[in-house]
């Protein structure tokens, strides 16, 4: 289970400065002395994280037609709920894309509501933490909501299939397609972050980026990304 519960997208900001670390040349800090070593640090970090959570938005935004703020804002809240769960933000959105096609107003008849399709007699105790059933009806309330229940699931059994299969009341192949989705964000985010972690040791050793960082904007969304994509959009219509 370990291996698919890798880092939130927030969390790479702790990943990237410890790659950043290990480009340093042996002194420990270029010329400028380590506050400026720290500022580039951090600086570098913040854009890879960035660029990370920004393909994702354009990406759910573009096939969802949703506002990007509004997506945007569903990043951000998985993002949190993530670093304070210990599961990817990919993870939650995958589930988010699958539950409601990211509509924080979708309904089931079975009484399912809001983004992550909550039902709120089965969880009454997750309902009230969050201020009551209406609150549901908030995308980022529905996904701090939802991963609180998919962690208790995941603490309760040790396996994420297991849990993702009850947290959708068995629907076939629920986990498979979450963790398809999942791998497509993931690939599309290591994607985007991919120019800047090639300029992270620019800073210590060169001071001036690749050329392919300098020119032209983020590069496209590698050709398995691409692949898989069109493999879950034939898959479900």
């Amino acid at each position: 289970m370990q291996h698919l519960l890798s880092r939130s997208t927030s969390g790479w900001w702790f990943v990237a400065v410890a790659i950043i670390i290990a480009t340093l040349p042996s002194g420990g800090h270029p010329p400028d002395g380590p506050q400026e070593t720290l500022r580039q640090l951090q600086d570098q970090a913040r854009r890879i994280a960035t660029a990370r959570s920004d393909a994702q938005v354009r990406d759910l935004a573009s096939r969802y037609r949703r506002p990007a703020p509004a997506v945007s804002r569903i990043v951000a809240a998985a993002e949190r709920a993530a670093d304070q769960h210990g599961l990817p933000a990919s993870l939650l959105l995958a589930m988010a894309e699958t539950e409601s096609g990211l509509d924080p107003a979708a309904r089931s008849r079975y009484g399912a509501i809001g983004l992550m399709q909550i039902v709120p007699r089965h969880h009454p105790k997750v309902v009230q933490a969050v201020g009551g059933r209406d609150q549901l009806w908030d995308a980022e309330v529905s996904v701090a909501a939802g991963a609180t229940i998919l962690a208790d699931y995941v603490a309760q059994s040790g396996n994420l299939n297991d849990a993702l299969d009850r947290y959708s009341g068995g629907a076939l192949d629920y986990a498979r397609r979450v963790l398809e989705r999942k791998l497509l964000l993931d690939l599309l985010a290591a994607d985007a972050a991919r120019p800047h972690e090639a300029a992270i040791g620019w800073t210590a050793r060169t001071r001036q980026p690749p050329a392919a960082v300098r020119h032209g904007p983020l590069t496209p969304a590698p050709v398995e990304a691409a692949a898989l994509r069109r493999s879950v959009a034939a898959r479900d219509g």
